[in-house]
């Protein structure tokens, strides 16, 4: 949609479903690697244009759901997730800067690119199934899960051997 566009269509309404390319959902695989794709993607909001301000403000809810990784055991599962988008964007860099709104880089306003960014700025850190049924698995020597309590009083009795060494040098 160009900025002609919404000077024609100020007020646009969607309930749209997004069909992403490859290319599309590689960028969001990249930038994370607990996503391995995009199963489905919907908007269910408004765009308005400000001819005043020239800028897009986008309000309506993204729907999805991606094929990740279990931050914690590895195992895939699709993760769903509901977020709010409001945002403003500008296709200029005048306006961007002093309205703090988000400038388009191209002539043309890709609504689905835009719905991925705001779902990678939405994911967190870490993505774990909401269903745990299993306990930690336990990789590699010599480590054990300890409570809060357990490692401050095991914190306390041990001995750091700098100190050891520090105290055969007198």
């Amino acid at each position: 949609m160009t900025e002609n566009y919404f000077k024609k269509n100020p007020k646009n309404k969607f309930n749209e479903n997004f069909i992403f390319n490859d290319e599309q959902k590689q960028n969001l695989i990249d930038k994370n690697p607990l996503i391995n794709d995009v199963i489905k993607v919907n908007f269910n909001g408004q765009i308005n244009y400000n001819e005043q301000l020239e800028t897009i403000s986008v309000i309506g809810v993204l729907d999805f759901e991606l094929l990740a990784i279990d931050a914690m055991n590895g195992a895939g599962f699709v993760y769903k997730d509901s977020i709010d988008w409001e945002n403003t964007y500008t296709f200029s860099e005048d306006i961007a800067v002093s309205m703090d709104a988000d400038i388009i880089l191209s002539n043309d306003f890709d609504l689905a690119f835009y719905a991925l960014e705001e779902i990678q700025l939405s994911l967190p850190i870490s993505i774990f199934s909401k269903a745990q049924d299993k306990p930690i698995t336990n990789f590699g020597n010599d480590w054990k899960l300890y409570s809060e309590e357990e490692y401050e009083k095991e914190k306390d009795n041990t001995n750091d051997q700098r100190w050891d060494k520090l105290q055969k040098l007198k």
